[in-house]
C-alpha cells in the first residue's frame, strides 16, 4: 500500500513547471492587455491567463525558430524564463494577440451596429 502514497519521480519538475508558466502568463498576460486594451476593457482572469499563455508560446515559438533566442540566452529554464528577452518576446507575443483580439471585437461591434 506504500505505493499509494508515493509520488513518481519527476512529479515536482512538472508541478514547478506549471506554477512557474501560470505565475509568468498571469503577469504578461495582464500588462500586455493593460497595454493594448486599456484599464478599462480588460479581460476576465481566465482569458488573460490563456492569452499570457498563448502570447509566451506564440512569441518564444517565433523567436526560436527565426532568431534562435533560446540558444542565445544562457542557464537552466527558470534563468531563460525571467532573462529580459523572454520578457520582451512574451510581451510582444501576448500583445499581439491581444491587438488581433480588439481588432474582432471592433469589428464584429460595427457589424452589429450597420
Amino acid at each position: 500500500m506504500d505505493f499509494l502514497f508515493e509520488l513518481p519521480d519527476g512529479i515536482f519538475t512538472w508541478v514547478d513547471y506549471i506554477v512557474v508558466w501560470t505565475g509568468f502568463s498571469v503577469i504578461i498576460g495582464f500588462f500586455a492587455g493593460l497595454l493594448i486594451l486599456g484599464p478599462k476593457n480588460m479581460l476576465s482572469t481566465f482569458a488573460t491567463v490563456a492569452v499570457g499563455y498563448a502570447g509566451t508560446i506564440a512569441g518564444w515559438s517565433v523567436a526560436a525558430l527565426y532568431i534562435g533566442a533560446a540558444d542565445k540566452i544562457e542557464g537552466d529554464w527558470k534563468q531563460k524564463m525571467f532573462a529580459p528577452a523572454t520578457i520582451v518576446i512574451a510581451l510582444a507575443g501576448a500583445a499581439t494577440l491581444f491587438y488581433l483580439f480588439k481588432k474582432v471585437r471592433q469589428s464584429g461591434q460595427e457589424s452589429a451596429a450597420g
